[in-house]
Formats: structure tokens, C-alpha cells, sequence
């Protein structure tokens, strides 16, 4: 097994009127994908043993799946930290279906979901048009979740959620990283 050490994670929604800058910093790293849709779901995901990047994905979020993406769904487990970042998000941007479970139920998505999905329902004459959401989150382990979220109608807002990922053990067990709550900007 791979050395451990704690990493410091960034998670940043950076909304403009067209996405200039969103990215996930890992150990000074930035990963950022190439060329963002409007409005997008970005998924970066860790081995929890080794603390290395095996996926980073972009969903266009403007006609978001109704189900986990198949190139996700190899790592819907607890082997794996999913960091998920979201950007310009409005009504018809919000995830459907089993997609929508998958988020609440494996991720742990709580309150930001929650205030997304009232906005859907009250629709778009409320105003709030721009809905940025930052998420760490182990698949199956819901209550390790750690979220931020911004929603309003300020295009130059965000989310942001600083954490970091530290080896912890269960008894008899080896060390795993997990998101561990540093400090968390919400707007």
C-alpha cells in the first residue's frame, strides 16, 4: 500500500457568464476539465488507498442523465472519494431519476439538493438562476458527505468547500482516506 498523507482539497464553482475557471485542487494540483459546457456537473474521482485521480468526468448539466453515467459507475463504491462540482446550474439543469437518487442516496446530498430542488418547483420566475454546488462525498457512506451551495440570481457567486482528505482506520482494518470538514464557504 501506498504511503498516505493528508491531502488539501478545494473544491470551487467559478461562475461568470461563461465558466472561466473551475477547478479541483489536490495537493496543489489543479484538475480542471477542458473546454466546460454552460452549465456543468464536473466529478473527480480517488482511490481511497493511494490517494491518486483514477477518473475526472464532465456531465453538460443543461439535459443532465436520468441515471449514473457509465463511465461513473465502476467506482459507485466505498473504494473511492467522489469530489463533484457544479456550475451555472438553473431549473433544467437539475438531475432526474435514479441519477437524482444516486446523489441523495449514495452520495449523502442534503440541504443544497434540497434548496435546488424547491427552486425547480417554484420555477424560473423566482429569480434564482444560478445554483453552484460543491460536494465530497464516499458512494454508500451518505452520512460522510460534506456539501456547499450557493443559490441565487449573482452570476459572480459560488460554492466553495475546503476539506481535507486524511487516512483513517477501522479497527482492524488499513488506513482509508476520508473528507474531513476544514472549513466551508456558504453563500
Amino acid at each position: 500500500m501506498a504511503e498516505l498523507k493528508t491531502y488539501n482539497v478545494t473544491l470551487n464553482s467559478t461562475v461568470f457568464k461563461q465558466i472561466r475557471d473551475t477547478g479541483i485542487n489536490i495537493g496543489g494540483t489543479a484538475y480542471k476539465p477542458v473546454e466546460l459546457p454552460p452549465s456543468f456537473y464536473f466529478f473527480v474521482v480517488i482511490d481511497r488507498s493511494s490517494g491518486q485521480v483514477v477518473k475526472e468526468y464532465t456531465v453538460n448539466s443543461v439535459t443532465p442523465p436520468a441515471t449514473l453515467p457509465l463511465e461513473l459507475q465502476d467506482y459507485n463504491n466505498s473504494s473511492y472519494i467522489w469530489l463533484f462540482v457544479s456550475g451555472n446550474m438553473g431549473v433544467t439543469c437539475f438531475p432526474s431519476g435514479r441519477f437524482y437518487e444516486f446523489f441523495r442516496e449514495q452520495l449523502g446530498a442534503g440541504e443544497g439538493f434540497e434548496v435546488f430542488q424547491q427552486v425547480v418547483q417554484q420555477g424560473q420566475n423566482t429569480g434564482l438562476d444560478n445554483f453552484c454546488y460543491a460536494l465530497a462525498a464516499i458512494p454508500g457512506e451518505p452520512k460522510k458527505s460534506i456539501e456547499s451551495y450557493y443559490a441565487g440570481s449573482n452570476s459572480l457567486h459560488s460554492a466553495s468547500l475546503i476539506i481535507q482528505l486524511e487516512p483513517k482506520a477501522a479497527k482492524g482494518k488499513k488506513e482509508l482516506l476520508t473528507p474531513i470538514l476544514r472549513s466551508s464557504t456558504k453563500r
